[in-house]
C-alpha cells in the first residue's frame, strides 16, 4: 500500500475494508456464528421466522438491542464511562479503540455524503479532544473555532449557514455530497486547464477574465466536445469487488479468536495504521469539553 498522502483513496478503501471485517467479526462473535452464512444463536434471534412476522417497529427494536450488545462488548465509544466489559488486556484495549475510531470515521464520512450538518457537528465535538490529546494543535484550534462560532458568536442565520452550507452536491443524487473545499479543488483544476491554453497570452487581465467565467467553462467545454463528437471519458468507475479480501480478513480474525481464548480478546492485523494509536489515548479534557459544547 502506498503513502496515504500520495493515494488517499486507496488507503481509505483499505481502512474501510479492515474496519468492516472487524465489525462483522465482532457481530459474529456476539451472535454465536462461525461464518457469515450461519444462523445466529443470540437469545433475541432464536426464532427468525417469527421475527419477520413482527411489526416494523418491533423488528427495529430487536435490531437496536442486538447492536447495543455488540457495541457495549467490543467498542468504547463513551470513553469517559466505565463499561461492564472493561478489560485490562492491552491487546483488547487496542482492538476496541481501533474498532471505535473506525466506526467513528464511517459515521463522519457518511454524514458528509448525506449532507447531514447535525451529524457532522456531533463528530466535530468528538474530534476536538482527539486532536488536542494527539498534539494536533492547529486542527484542535480549527475545531474550537467552528464549535464556538456555531454555539456562541454567530447569529442564528449564520450559525445555520455554517452548519448546512459545508457540502455541495454537483450530481443531484442522494448520498453524493462532497465537502466544499474538495469542490473548490475541482474548480482549481478546471481553471488551471483553461490557463494552460493561454500560452504567451497569460496576463493578469486574462487570468481575471478566466476566473470570472469559471462557472461557464464546464458547460461550454461539454457543449464543444458534444458538437465536435469528441469522446468524453466517463467519470464513473467500476468498483472492484472486495469479497475475497473481506473473506480472508474474516478468516484471519476468527483464527486469532480461536487461538487466544482470553477475556473478550481478539487480535487485529498488525499493519493497520499504527500511527493512529496516539490518537486513541483518552484525554483528561474529554468530559470538560463535552460539557461545554454539548
Amino acid at each position: 500500500m502506498s503513502d496515504p498522502l500520495k493515494n488517499f483513496n486507496a488507503c481509505d478503501d483499505f481502512f474501510v475494508l479492515v474496519i468492516n471485517s472487524h465489525i462483522i467479526t465482532a457481530a459474529m462473535e456476539e451472535l454465536g456464528m462461525t461464518n457469515v452464512k450461519d444462523i445466529p444463536s443470540h437469545q433475541l434471534l432464536q426464532n427468525p421466522e417469527e421475527i419477520w412476522m413482527e411489526s416494523k417497529k418491533r423488528r427495529k427494536e430487536i435490531l437496536h438491542k442486538v447492536c447495543i450488545a455488540v457495541v457495549e462488548k467490543f467498542a468504547s465509544i463513551q470513553l469517559n464511562i466505565t463499561s461492564k466489559y472493561q478489560s485490562n488486556d492491552k491487546v483488547f484495549m487496542y482492538a476496541s479503540n481501533l474498532l471505535s475510531l473506525g466506526c467513528f470515521y464511517l459515521e463522519f464520512s457518511d454524514g458528509i455524503r448525506e449532507g447531514d450538518g447535525n451529524r457532522v457537528l456531533r463528530c466535530w465535538r468528538y474530534l476536538l479532544p482527539m486532536f488536542f490529546s494527539s498534539g494536533r494543535r492547529n486542527y484542535a484550534l480549527e475545531s474550537l473555532h467552528f464549535l464556538v462560532q456555531h454555539a456562541f458568536t454567530l447569529s442564528p442565520r449564520q450559525s445555520a449557514e455554517l452548519l448546512w452550507s459545508r457540502f455541495i452536491n454537483s450530481r443531484g443524487l442522494p448520498g453524493h455530497n462532497i465537502p466544499n473545499d474538495l469542490h473548490m479543488e475541482h474548480l482549481n483544476r478546471l481553471i488551471k486547464m483553461s490557463l494552460n491554453g493561454l500560452g504567451a497570452n497569460k496576463t493578469p487581465k486574462a487570468i481575471t477574465t478566466a476566473g470570472r467565467v469559471l462557472g461557464l467553462l464546464g458547460p461550454i467545454m461539454d457543449t464543444f466536445d458534444a458538437e465536435t463528437t469528441v469522446g468524453n471519458t466517463s467519470g464513473n468507475h467500476r468498483i472492484a469487488s472486495m469479497d475475497t479480501d473481506l473473506s480472508l480478513l474474516l478468516k484471519e480474525l476468527q483464527h486469532h479468536l480461536k487461538k487466544f481464548q482470553v477475556e473478550l480478546t481478539f487480535l487485529f492485523l498488525s499493519h493497520v495504521i499504527h500511527s493512529m494509536k496516539r490518537v486513541l489515548m483518552q484525554s483528561k479534557h474529554t468530559l470538560l469539553i463535552a460539557l461545554v459544547f454539548d
